[in-house]
C-alpha cells in the first residue's frame, strides 16, 4: 500500500506534465523562476481555455514543454500585452523569465488597467523562423549579391504573415559559416525553423 511518503518520492509527478518546468523534466534543480513558469501556464489557460503545451500522453506533453512554442495570443492591445507577459513567463530558459514574482506582478497590474482587458484572448499557432545567408557553391562576382539579397527578400515577404515571427537579416548574418550547425542556430536564435540554401 502506498503512503503519502511514497507519493512524494523522486520521479513521482503530482501535477499535470504541462505544469512541469523544463528543468524538472531534465532532472535539474529549480528555483523561484520555475514557479513563474507554472503561473504562466495557469494564466494562459485562464485567458484561452487551452493548455499552452497540449498532448494526449505524458510523453507528448513533456515534448511540448521542452520543444514547442505556445500559440501566440491576439485580441485587444491589452490582450497582446498580457500575451507578452505570459510568453515571457513560459520561456524555456529561466534567465529569460521574470527575475522575480514582484516584477511579473507589476507588469500584470499595469496590463489590467488597459482598455480591452475584458476581451477573450484568441490563441493562434506561432512559428519562428530565421533565413540564413545563402552559400555559393560556385563563387562568382556576378551573382555574389544573391547570397544576402535573396534571404533578405524572403525575410521581408514572410514578415507580413500573421502567426509567424521572422528573425531579422541582421541576426541571420551572424550565421554565414560554410557549414552551420543548424540545431545550435535554432537554439541560439530561438526559432523553430532554420531556412538555408546553396546557390
Amino acid at each position: 500500500m502506498a503512503t503519502l511518503g511514497d507519493a512524494t518520492a523522486p520521479g513521482i509527478f503530482l501535477v499535470l506534465p504541462s505544469m512541469r518546468r523544463p528543468k524538472q523534466f531534465r532532472g535539474r534543480p529549480v528555483d523561484a523562476r520555475s514557479d513563474l513558469f507554472s503561473l504562466g501556464v495557469i494564466l494562459y489557460e485562464m485567458l484561452t481555455g487551452k493548455t499552452p503545451f497540449p498532448g494526449e500522453t505524458f510523453g507528448e506533453m513533456a515534448h511540448a514543454v521542452l520543444q514547442a512554442s505556445p500559440s501566440a495570443l491576439s485580441g485587444s492591445p491589452a490582450i497582446a500585452a498580457m500575451g507578452r507577459i505570459v510568453h515571457r513567463a513560459l520561456s524555456r530558459e529561466p534567465q529569460d523569465r521574470y527575475a522575480s514574482a514582484e516584477a511579473m506582478a507589476a507588469d500584470l497590474r499595469a496590463t489590467l488597467q488597459m482598455d480591452g482587458i475584458e476581451e477573450k484572448a484568441r490563441a493562434h499557432p506561432l512559428r519562428r523562423i530565421i533565413v540564413l545567408p545563402f552559400r555559393m557553391l560556385r563563387p562568382s562576382e556576378d551573382i555574389q549579391f544573391l547570397a544576402y539579397s535573396l534571404p533578405e527578400a524572403i525575410t521581408v515577404s514572410l514578415g507580413g504573415l500573421e502567426n509567424l515571427v521572422v528573425r531579422s537579416s541582421i541576426a541571420a548574418s551572424r550565421y554565414s559559416a560554410d557549414a552551420p550547425d543548424l540545431q545550435k542556430i535554432a537554439k541560439e536564435a530561438e526559432v523553430d525553423v532554420v531556412l538555408t540554401e546553396r546557390c
